[in-house]
């Protein structure tokens, strides 16, 4: 023993307790590491083999080989055989019918039903429609009889004129009324006499139509109430203060005559747009609302895991290690799973909505083509932030719209001159500024400021935002 020990020194000094139970704890967490990086390193192995056996029976296909047999040679998952072996007799279905499956044949079957009872629709449709302009001509008809009747008893004294004008109130338009009254020298009431009477003469050339537009419109010559009525006496010269001769009871001619074919084709194309425009904008605001709405929860569902190249690759491997984890009692991996889960579920409605406005039939390289354009997990934050703001504002405007559209019916009881008042005043620009953060909108107005051609485009934005606050569309 030294000479300088000295045991007081000794048992002063402090000795750490060995902790059993720490120890252990440690001990197993190592062990759960080690057993999740194992599981993990499998996991991925399993995939890349998967991969690689999907990818050989893809081109086994194209070769126009056996996918299921270079599917089992490479390596792949036997529980994934029944998949490749419907998916090739899918294929080979599809190539035999013009690129449709079995309930494709039955949509297309549908569809041609459906098309051939709109048409028996359309006629019916067009045959009451005729019916009912037929049942209104003679009912014309009935009436001008009546009143030819009355001017037959009518004379041209003045006792004997207004008792015919009292008959005709309530049969005759208030001006032919006013024109009867106004009436004061025997040959005035002659002519407007004969007026009423040759209306109501049931000869073939009176009540034959003379004219029939796009819409089935019948019209006859009584209908057009006498253009080759006899004139009215004019007074002579030697008649100062004669009073002026009365105009014809009705209008001179038909509306539709001498109006070119063509031209009658494009207004009845044109009354049927705004007759569609209503309900056409309504589904459109409908389909921007669902849309904003998806967009909006992509933006929270995203908050809680990383975006980016490489995203859908990380979070896969999450949610192998989330059951593990959770045997553990670990839930850390729950959120981010799961809001990724719902992010991808919204992507690939946003795909089937862009799809259907594309095509009711969209092959499978137009599908890949819109869904790279759409936001998904592989975009940058920045990035995605930017196109939701950018296709939202697109859905504002379509949104605005229709409340526009249903001001100005309100107003002019028509949507006619809308589309133009409308795109002179409001662009999407003006909605997507409302989107942007003060930062992005400090930004961009410094940037616009710099040219010519920016200053014009940020005082039109200013305009635009004018307009749509005074009319209540943000």
């Amino acid at each position: 023993m030294p000479d300088n020990y000295n045991p007081a020194v000794a048992t002063s000094m402090p000795v750490n307790q060995l902790s059993l139970a720490s120890t252990f704890s440690t001990i197993s967490d190592l062990q759960r590491t080690q057993a999740a990086t194992a599981l993990s390193q499998l996991q991925a192995l399993q995939t890349t083999r998967q991969y690689n056996a999907l990818a050989a029976a893809s081109q086994a296909a194209a070769r126009g080989e056996d996918a299921s047999t270079a599917y089992i040679t490479s390596g792949g998952d036997p529980s994934g055989l029944g998949a490749i072996q419907n998916w090739q007799a899918n294929n080979r279905f599809m190539q035999s019918n013009n690129g449709l499956m079995p309930q494709g044949l039955e949509a297309e079957a549908s569809a041609t039903n459906s098309l051939s009872s709109a048409a028996k629709n359309r006629q019916e449709t067009s045959n009451l429609a005729v019916t009912n302009q037929t049942l209104q001509l003679e009912k014309q008809q009935k009436l001008m009889g009546l009143r030819g009747n009355i001017a037959q008893g009518m004379g041209t004294d003045d006792d004997s004129w207004n008792a015919g004008i009292a008959q005709l109130d309530g049969h005759l338009s208030p001006n032919g009324l006013k024109r009867l009254q106004a009436a004061k020298t025997p040959e005035q009431r002659a002519a407007l006499k004969q007026e009423l009477i040759n209306a109501a003469t049931p000869t073939s050339d009176y009540t034959a139509p003379v004219s029939k537009d796009p819409g089935n419109t019948l019209m006859t010559r009584g209908q057009v109430m006498n253009a080759a009525s006899p004139p009215a006496a004019q007074p002579s010269p030697a008649q100062p203060g004669a009073a002026a001769p009365a105009p014809a009871i009705g209008p001179a001619r038909s509306p539709l005559q001498g109006v070119p074919p063509t031209q009658l084709q494009e207004q009845k194309n044109y009354g049927d747009y705004l007759g569609k425009e209503p309900g056409d904008l309504a589904d459109k605001a409908n389909i921007a609302r669902q849309q904003n709405f998806t967009l909006d929860q992509m933006k929270q569902e995203s908050a809680s895991w990383d975006m980016g190249k490489g995203a859908p690759t990380l979070m896969a491997a999450q949610q192998y290690i989330k059951p593990f984890a959770n045997a553990f009692g670990n839930t850390s991996f729950d959120k981010p799973v799961g809001d990724f889960d719902a992010f991808q579920k919204n992507t690939g409605t946003l795909v089937r909505q862009a799809v259907k406005e594309v095509s009711s039939r969209a092959a499978v390289q137009e599908m890949v083509m819109i869904q790279n354009t759409m936001p998904s997990a592989g975009m940058s934050r920045q990035g995605f932030n930017q196109i939701a703001d950018q296709m939202g504002a697109v859905n504002d405007f379509q949104i605005a719209k229709q409340h526009a559209a249903q001001q100005f019916r309100s107003q002019n009881g028509t949507l006619d001159g809308f589309d133009d008042q409308w795109n002179q005043n409001v662009t999407p620009s003006a909605f997507l500024v409302s989107r942007m953060s003060p930062q992005d909108l400090h930004q961009m107005s410094a940037n616009l400021q710099k040219t010519p051609e920016g200053r014009a485009t940020l005082n039109s934005i200013k305009q635009q935002i004018t307009y749509a606050n005074k009319n209540g569309l943000f």
